[in-house]
């Protein structure tokens, strides 16, 4: 199995994206797996549809980046490899909904190379082998749609360590993640029929995103929610189980500090505790308003947000 091949030279940034939405890509596969803690299948259903604002480049995005080159030569260097560039966008020959940007070809091997860069508190123990599922789902994607049988991993930790892996194609795990992928595009994307959200804050910001665009307001008919009564019906029940559980927290921060009887800092197995005083200044809206009302009206604002409401009919 050969993937095909779409040209990416010479095209703009928003024709490369435009193209990226026609199908699942690496870097959407280990959200669509749910196995990417920031980025859920909520976020890549609506960027599919391209429903989502284009998302701002953060330093860690940019340093990536930038940093590519620099990892794909540190590879070489540690495994004496020569890798290309591969400036298309592949695409499996059976599914062309599954697509693939990979960084690096290994030259003279059924192989690619992921380059990545990372932050010193990734939770990931890399000097023990340890692959995060979020890289390795995108491995297993590229080799699904290349049909290659390996694919390094190289990964800068930033003022750290630099560590390479290399992933065997296992037919298992790419089997689990075609139908996976495969569902997701024809039952969520193709039927225009959101995946239920994550409860992240990340989805709570998109749901307000989309639904602040959408056309219905108060004086539509009301929407039918029949197929929703079991989160109606469990809502009462959550809210107070959330309430319960904050107790419970607060019970045991409660007597974790009367255990310190006043010290800064406790220790037991496994688990160290320092109570430390911070200061912040709130200033006192109600005051400034009473005493400088128009100071108080000349810097305040009014922020609008919905808030949901459930009462049993």
């Amino acid at each position: 199995m050969k993937a095909l091949e779409i040209p990416t030279k010479g095209i703009t940034r928003e024709q490369w994206l435009e193209e990226r939405r026609k199908g699942i890509g690496g870097s959407d596969a280990a959200a669509i797996m749910g196995a990417n803690p920031y980025r859920s299948p909520l976020a890549v259903y609506y960027d599919k549809l391209g429903l989502l604002p284009e998302q701002d480049t953060t330093e860690a995005m940019r340093q990536g980046t930038d940093l590519e080159e620099y990892v794909a030569k540190r590879f070489t260097e540690a495994t004496n490899k020569s890798v290309r560039r591969v400036n298309r966008i592949l695409q499996h020959p059976e599914r062309p909904w599954m697509l693939a940007n990979i960084d690096r070809a290994v030259i003279g091997e059924s192989a690619g190379l992921e380059c990545k860069t990372t932050s010193v508190y990734n939770n990931a123990d890399f000097q023990q082998g340890e692959v995060p599922l979020t890289y390795l789902w995108q491995c297993v994607h590229y080799m699904a749609v290349t049909g290659w049988n390996t694919w390094y991993l190289a990964v800068l930790v930033l003022n750290k360590a630099f560590y390479t892996f290399k992933l065997e194609r296992d037919d298992a795990l790419i089997e689990r993640l075609i139908d996976e992928e495969s569902r997701f595009w024809n039952e969520h994307v193709l039927a225009q029929m959101p995946p239920f959200p994550s409860g992240t804050d990340d989805d709570d910001d998109i749901v307000k995103y989309v639904t602040k665009q959408s056309q219905h307001g108060e004086d539509d008919e009301q929407a039918d929610l029949s197929q929703l009564k079991d989160d109606l019906d469990m809502l009462p029940l959550l809210m107070k189980e959330r309430d319960l559980t904050k107790q419970r927290y607060e019970a045991a921060r409660q007597r974790i500090r009367l255990a310190l009887d006043g010290r800064t800092y406790g220790a037991c197995a496994g688990w160290y505790v320092s109570d430390k005083t911070q200061s912040r200044t709130d200033l006192d809206g109600k005051r400034l308003k009473a005493d400088h009302p128009d100071i108080y009206s000349k810097y305040s604002s009014t922020t609008s947000y919905p808030v949901l409401r459930v009462k049993e009919a």
